[in-house]
């Protein structure tokens, strides 16, 4: 008989957490942390982590990355399953986290859930397989990833265990992005575990979204700056990618664009490293030798020192800024 407890990101959008158990394995979809105001720093797990197997990581965004360190901590030894590009993007994401954790514990005596060496000893126990790669975990227990389109890495769990097929979604890409793969489906499972974060909304067009990112950006460049707040992980690669089109295209000035984010800077590196697992048309652009990630116009900002002197100054150009994760 198979199990399956809900242990996080239930009614909630963070907290990507769920048990899977039967009587010989027990396997945890993701490690999330639970983020936003209000949300306590001490976590006990609602289960032993030395009785946990394996851990399959659907990606690598904190909030179904983050409390791996603390997973080790308390005791597991098991595997953690995943693609390679999302474990080299949870190591960044990880170590993003234990230097803001230690920031903390400095200002406000918060302590932190772990540190930097936890994190290097956590991704030891990393295995990584590439999408369509049927990987034997036990006797009658295979996992298989299929690209789920959301950030690069990102992968659709099929568990299957013995003649039971589980899905689990993971974070689902809307299959619109101009950088990654429509999600892939599965073609039949038993169980469907899948992420409804907008499943009550209607998103405008991506066509309309960027009308109005050249609209603002035509306005706001008159005479000043233009702060657009991005997530490091994703977000930040579509918006550069977009804002070189539309200078190419002639609809926006050609200013300087800074990405102001060393996290950032180090996830756009990832991207390059990975883009065969991208949309074909964009690592095609790789291919041909025309890095699609870097324009003349674009300066990544890695010192503290050079972020000052781009907000003192005054230049009219477009800063794109990590506004957390």
């Amino acid at each position: 008989m198979v199990r399956v407890k809900f242990l996080g990101a239930c009614r909630e959008v963070t907290g990507s957490m769920h048990l899977v158990e039967t009587e010989n394995v027990k396997i945890l979809l993701d490690c999330g942390m639970r983020q936003g105001k209000n949300v306590p720093r001490v976590y006990e797990f609602p289960f032993d982590p030395e009785e946990i197997d394996y851990v399959i990581l659907s990606h690598a965004h904190i909030d179904h990355s983050g409390l791996l360190p603390l997973l080790y901590l308390k005791g597991f030894r098991g595997k953690i399953i995943s693609t390679t590009a999302t474990r080299d993007v949870t190591e960044l994401l990880l170590l993003d986290s234990a230097k803001i954790m230690k920031e903390e514990q400095e200002k406000y005596n918060i302590p932190p859930l772990f540190d930097e060496y936890d994190v290097r000893e956590t991704m030891l126990f990393f295995e990584t397989y590439e999408y369509h790669r049927p990987i034997k975990l036990e006797d009658g227990v295979k996992v298989e990833f299929l690209d789920a389109g959301h950030i690069v890495g990102s992968a659709v769990t099929l568990l299957r265990i013995n003649e039971t097929i589980l899905c689990y979604t993971g974070d689902i890409g809307h299959g619109n992005s101009p950088l990654m793969n429509p999600p892939e489906t599965p073609k039949a499972v038993d169980v469907l575990i899948m992420e409804s974060t907008y499943g009550n909304r209607e998103h405008e067009s991506r066509e309309e979204g960027i009308r109005k990112l050249a609209e603002i950006c035509n306005e706001v460049l008159k005479d000043g700056k233009l702060l657009i707040p991005v997530f490091a992980v994703g977000r930040a690669q579509e918006i550069i990618f977009e804002l070189k089109r539309l200078m190419q295209a002639g609809k926006i000035p050609r200013v300087k664009v800074y990405l102001d984010t060393p996290l950032g800077c180090n996830v756009t590196e990832i991207y390059r490293n990975y883009a065969y697992m991208l949309r074909r048309e964009f690592y095609e652009l790789f291919l041909k030798g025309k890095d699609p990630l870097s324009f003349e116009q674009l300066e990544y900002v890695k010192s503290a020192g050079r972020s000052i002197e781009i907000a003192r100054s005054d230049e009219k150009c477009i800063i794109l800024s990590a506004s957390g994760m």
